[in-house]
């Protein structure tokens, strides 16, 4: 086979395996469904591949950590909510990339907000019983208004198992003025005696 041969074989092959390969959104969509049907350590592999193609793209720490969540492996989910806040910062500005703009890059369009990886994270402080940092991470979700009913009720969940029962019922009455029906859940459990 001459050289000129050769190239032309290789560059084919080359652009056919490049071709075949599935695009980021269609790999979060593959991930997306595995964890709907609770596939969530099939779904890891497809995030950890969305990692491997591109480091930046935090929806995929951010899925991955989820994932992490429901397998109780909460020192996994840390380190992946961990990495959004880190990528969300330059030193101790938080920035955001331009999605619009002509010269975004892939990972513009795939942030997650970093209210969001603490608040996840602090859920995942919760179950390891790290109930300081807990309170801290969803007490930053509050303060800057993120899901801030749910945060409330988790808010609550925390001080209620760090024996603050009064401080729980505020919090998940606060949920409930919110019309945040899942609090009805907790007022009934923890503060009607």
């Amino acid at each position: 086979m001459s050289t000129n041969n050769l190239f032309i074989s290789l560059l084919t092959c080359s652009l056919v395996f490049i071709g075949c390969s599935k695009s980021t959104e269609l790999l979060f969509i593959e991930g997306r469904h595995l964890q709907n049907e609770k596939e969530y350590a099939k779904a890891i592999t497809i995030y950890n591949q969305l990692i491997k193609r591109n480091g930046k793209l935090q929806k995929a720490f951010l899925e991955r950590g989820i994932c992490y969540l429901y397998l109780k492996k909460y020192e996994q989910a840390i380190e992946n909510f961990n990495i959004i806040i880190s990528l969300r910062k330059i030193g101790n500005f938080e920035f955001s990339l331009n999605e619009d703009s002509p010269f975004a890059p892939e990972e513009a369009h795939y942030q997650t907000p970093s209210f969001q990886a603490i608040k996840n994270r602090g859920i995942a402080y919760f179950f390891l019983d790290s109930l300081d940092k807990a309170s801290l991470d969803m007490g930053t979700a509050i303060k800057n208004n993120f899901e801030l009913s749910n945060s409330m009720i988790w808010q609550g969940n925390i001080s209620y198992k760090m024996g603050d029962t009064e401080n729980a019922c505020k919090l998940f009455n606060n949920a409930k003025e919110l019309n945040d029906t899942a609090a009805n859940e907790f007022i009934q459990k923890y503060c009607t005696q």
